[in-house]
């Protein structure tokens, strides 16, 4: 028998509907590589901040919730 993680799986199945890149404005962000590039430079980001921003962007055109988030 196989154990599947399940946060993981959901996580990687969210990530595989989502486009190679998002820009806005001056910034790229490639949730793949979980890269944020800003005019082409890459940007240090810890990870929760990098999932924070990515969920923000995907759900942009509603309210975002802080619980939400966290």
């Amino acid at each position: 028998m196989q154990l599947i993680d399940v946060a993981s799986f959901a996580v990687q199945s969210a990530e595989a509907d989502l486009p190679d890149r998002l820009v806005f404005g001056e910034f790229e962000l490639r949730p793949g590589s979980r890269e944020l590039l800003r005019d082409g430079t890459p940007v240090a980001l810890e990870r929760r901040a990098f999932d924070v921003l990515l969920h923000l962007l995907r759900h942009r055109d509603r309210v975002v919730s802080k619980d939400e988030l966290w």
